[in-house]
């Protein structure tokens, strides 16, 4: 969403192909980016965090995708201001990428202490793939939690079915 939104900033990436894939993953093509360095994405994101002029209208959009997602999807995290998103087109522009993320960490918590809210707030079609996903900012799963969390899940799924 804030791709197309904020496409005539020409402060995200180009969109070339966006694709809702079964089980609730998306795919995403855009046009090649290169990184930049840790102090040009910090600086970037700040400029973005105080609103500076040049990048006004980019921080509007990202303020209404992301106030939307808080409304849409449990778990909503707050924006991701990691350097490493912040990328450099071929035509030498800064863009910003991948700004909106789960709360991994209240997210999982609650897969493994209370499966039935997380079945009735996910629908089983959108969670296939929960568990495969990586916790960045904490590593890989300890032995068996995913299969663990994996069970508890496909039972509150049988509970709720009845």
């Amino acid at each position: 969403m804030l791709y197309r939104a904020a496409a005539h900033t020409r402060q995200v990436p180009v969109l070339v192909d966006h694709r809702v894939l079964e089980g609730g993953s998306d795919l995403t093509v855009m046009e090649y980016l290169r990184p930049v360095s840790v102090a040009e994405g910090a600086a970037f994101h700040r400029s973005i965090a105080g609103r500076e002029p040049a990048v006004a209208a980019l921080a509007a959009h990202i303020d209404t995708v992301h106030a939307r997602g808080a409304r849409e999807q449990p778990w909503w995290g707050p924006l991701d201001d990691n350097p490493a998103n912040v990328l450099r087109g071929a035509d030498g522009r800064l863009v910003v990428a991948d700004l909106f993320f789960a709360d991994g960490p209240a997210l999982y918590a609650t897969v493994r202490d209370d499966p039935d809210r997380i079945v009735r707030d996910y629908p089983e079609h959108l969670r296939r793939h929960m568990t495969e996903l990586p916790l960045g900012s904490s590593g890989g799963w300890p032995d068996g939690d995913a299969e663990r969390m994996r069970h508890g899940l496909a039972a509150a799924d049988r509970r709720l079915r009845g």
